[in-house]
């Protein structure tokens, strides 16, 4: 995984800290679990996955939950079929951020919401080029 370095470093600087739902339990610090919705929102973060995948600052996200269920249904049938769920760009004014496809709950065409880090939640960046 080319950001699991970039995801220990990040916790070892105190930039993230992964845990379970409850917080009780610590994660890999390489891992793409356990990251919570204010993770994202600091731009230190996704400009460290943004470097990790080669992009420049500002062109990696979170994936919208539309195209997350269009790119699972069409190109990649294999997501959703695990007991895991993803975090996706979109927040509700309430400041929870939404999630998609954990296998028990719907697979692809699951999608939720949640305020908080959990051990089945996990994240995919996605790249985003200008011309």
């Amino acid at each position: 995984d080319p950001l699991a370095p970039v995801l220990e470093d990040l916790n070892r600087r105190g930039l993230i800290s992964q845990s379970d739902y409850y917080g009780k339990k610590k994660l890999d610090p390489r891992s793409r679990f356990g990251l919570s919705p204010e993770d994202f929102e600091k731009p230190e973060v996704m400009n460290a996955f943004a470097k990790a995948l080669d992009l420049k600052p500002g062109q990696a996200s979170l994936t919208e939950a539309i195209v997350w269920n269009v790119l699972a249904n069409i190109h990649h049938p294999e997501w959703g079929t695990t007991n895991t769920a993803e975090w996706q760009k979109e927040t509700l004014r309430s400041g929870e951020r939404l999630i998609s496809g954990s296998s028990d709950l719907g697979g692809a065409s699951y999608v939720s919401w949640r305020d908080g880090p959990d051990e089945d939640l996990g994240f995919r960046p996605l790249g985003r080029f200008s011309p």
